[in-house]
């Protein structure tokens, strides 16, 4: 069950990475 819902969200992650991306490098700016 844990697998599947790996793989699960890295399908998700994938499939939203292009609008989770400026936010996720807003963050790593902020933290820098």
């Amino acid at each position: 069950v844990l697998k599947g819902m790996c793989v699960m969200n890295s399908q998700i992650f994938r499939k939203h990475l292009r609008e989770f991306y400026p936010f996720i490098t807003k963050l790593v700016c902020c933290d820098q």
